[in-house]
């Protein structure tokens, strides 16, 4: 898998393990930077704390027990952080296009291709220049 130029880095919010850590080690692999979060109320803690890490995007399944998806996207956007939050549900009430309305860059539905995670990143960190638009993306010469 192609290396981004830059290094980004994505904050896995899932209450399930597997799901989280997998997810996780397939971005490593590819060359992002994670963190990971076993719920919403877990994941507004790393996002909010002073010492907070610089994520450029936060990737979070919208149905958890402790503390859902879109109430983290809501806190997301009323904070004003700049990092851009992708859905990933297996649930059927809510549409991509729904999940756009309310803030979200997109939403993935279960199951999904890790292939269809990356190349979305891909495409959203090339539609920016992280440097610039977020403040707070960093960029790094290949190896």
């Amino acid at each position: 898998r192609p290396h981004p130029a830059w290094v980004a880095t994505v904050l896995v919010v899932a209450d399930e393990p597997g799901l989280r850590e997998v997810i996780a080690k397939e971005l490593e692999l590819a060359g992002y930077r994670t963190f990971t979060a076993a719920g919403g109320h877990e994941a507004w803690a790393t996002v909010s704390a002073t010492d907070a890490p610089v994520l450029d995007f936060i990737v979070s399944d919208v149905r958890m027990a402790e503390g859902d998806g879109l109430e983290l996207l809501e806190r997301i956007r009323e904070a004003g952080l700049s990092s851009r939050t992708i859905l990933m549900s297996g649930y059927s009430g809510l549409t991509p296009q729904q999940a756009r309305a309310r803030g979200a860059v997109d939403m993935l539905m279960k199951p999904f291709l890790i292939e269809d995670l990356l190349t979305l990143l891909t495409s959203l960190g090339t539609d920016h220049d992280l440097g610039h638009d977020l403040g707070q993306g960093r960029r790094e010469e290949s190896a």
